[in-house]
């Protein structure tokens, strides 16, 4: 997905000092509960760790997945990396790509390419002493937060709890919940919880689901227009992000807005959802930014 010189191009970036470190480390961390969407479970999370220096600046990276993005840094990324033009973090992420071509760009690869694109720019806003917004290019002056879970193994009380402490306590006025219970399998349940939700969070917060794929395409249409009378303003990839006309069509036929692309790994499956007018809102989790 990187935005790089092609091969035999001179890099634009100016001559800044060279990369002398990059390190990966891998962690494990629990969740307080077991937690689960319509389409998976899981009681932990994997984070990656990059760090990368240069001329007495530390630049940091992150990003979640599997511990084998961590070697994949390690074993055959660090070293193209290491030595490289800090200023130049499109010509490092083309290098990366360009590595894991036989590795296969999507999944572990995407990940730890991603971690250390960001360590990259961290890097270079650092050495230029400017915010890394800045750097990238700030759009707006401030990002409007929800609070995200409702996690469909949770009982009432959990879910009561978590919706009162968000926008009771901590003043928060958009939540999201899970939807898409088995795969789609029980509309019954989804459909309770989206009203308890409503009920305890009261008329005035947006209410947001997010079905992590878990719906058929007509299924979601269906489940859209029910959705309605709750308030939700927000659908979020009720078909999987690889589905770009079984959103379109989703989009055309239901009044939240479709939100969709964290499973994007590449700017190209971006382009896909953008072109095929699949999405109102395009998510980006887990792709290297240059």
């Amino acid at each position: 997905m990187s935005t790089g010189p092609a091969i035999g191009t001179e890099s634009p970036a100016k001559a800044g000092p060279p990369v002398e470190t990059v390190t990966a480390a891998s962690y494990v961390i629990p969740t307080d509960a077991p937690e689960s969407d319509g389409t998976l479970s899981w009681d932990s999370t994997g984070m990656i760790i990059v760090r990368v220096l240069a001329d007495g600046e530390q630049g940091l990276g992150w990003s979640y997945g599997s511990p084998v993005a961590a070697g994949l840094i390690r074993d055959a990324l660090a070293s193209l990396v290491a030595g490289a033009n800090a200023m130049d973090v499109q010509r490092a992420a083309e290098a990366m790509t360009r590595a894991v071509r036989n590795i296969g760009r999507e999944g572990i690869a995407s990940i730890a390419i991603s971690a250390v694109d960001i360590a990259l720019w961290d890097l270079k806003a650092r050495l230029l002493g400017v915010p890394l917004a800045a750097l990238i290019g700030q759009v707006r002056p401030d990002v409007p937060i929800y609070g995200s879970g409702g996690f469909i193994c949770y009982d009432e009380k959990q879910t009561r709890d978590q919706l009162a402490g968000w926008v009771h306590g901590d003043r928060i006025p958009r939540v999201k919940i899970k939807v898409g219970e088995s795969w789609g399998g029980n509309e019954r349940r989804d459909r309770e919880r989206v009203a308890l939700a409503r009920k305890v969070i009261g008329p005035d917060t947006e209410l947001y689901v997010d079905a992590n794929g878990g719906y058929g395409t007509g299924q979601a249409v269906r489940v859209g227009a029910w959705l309605c009378d709750y308030g939700v303003s927000w659908f979020e990839e009720p078909v999987s992000s690889q589905n770009p006309a079984g959103l379109a069509a989703i989009r055309e036929q239901v009044a939240p807005d479709v939100a969709a692309g964290e499973y994007s790994w590449t700017l190209a499956d971006s382009a896909r959802l953008l072109d095929a007018g699949a999405v109102d809102c395009l998510q980006l989790a887990r792709s290297a930014i240059s």
